[in-house]
């Protein structure tokens, strides 16, 4: 029985906790970083449909580096939507790497870092300017 509840209810999570399902909360996150960083935040969420589509073509599982992540909103959604991947996340400008990694709330699997480890390995390399072409 155990085991059917556990498969219900993860078939139920992946039906609700969609990118859609935490837009808003991702946002929120950004809001008390103060006005310039809440605008640079929305205006990062009109690439909403595409990250949408990136995020959709994503494993469930495995290991994830983006480059070039910005403040971390992607990366964040990214991690609350594919909870099973493990996402390494990397930023060269200090002050917008400061921004995602002082965020309030953040996932387990999500790892921003200044370096990469020569000995890591990722399953697959995002660069977040490629996808939103910014």
């Amino acid at each position: 029985f155990r085991h059917l509840y556990i498969r219900e209810y993860q078939r139920v999570v992946n039906e609700v906790e969609t990118p859609s399902y935490y837009r808003e909360w991702v946002m929120q996150n950004y809001i008390y970083k103060g006005a310039e960083v809440a605008r640079a935040c929305r205006r990062q969420f009109r690439n909403f449909e595409v990250w949408k589509k990136e995020i959709a073509k994503l494993p469930d599982e495995g290991t994830l580096l983006i480059q070039n992540c910005g403040q971390g909103e992607f990366s964040l959604l990214v991690a609350l939507t594919k909870k099973n991947l493990h996402i390494f996340a990397i930023e060269k400008n200090q002050e917008a790497f400061d921004v995602a990694s002082h965020c309030a709330a953040i996932p387990q699997n999500l790892h921003y870092v200044n370096e990469l480890d020569e000995n890591q390995c990722f399953n697959l390399v995002l660069d977040q300017t490629k996808i939103t072409g910014k």
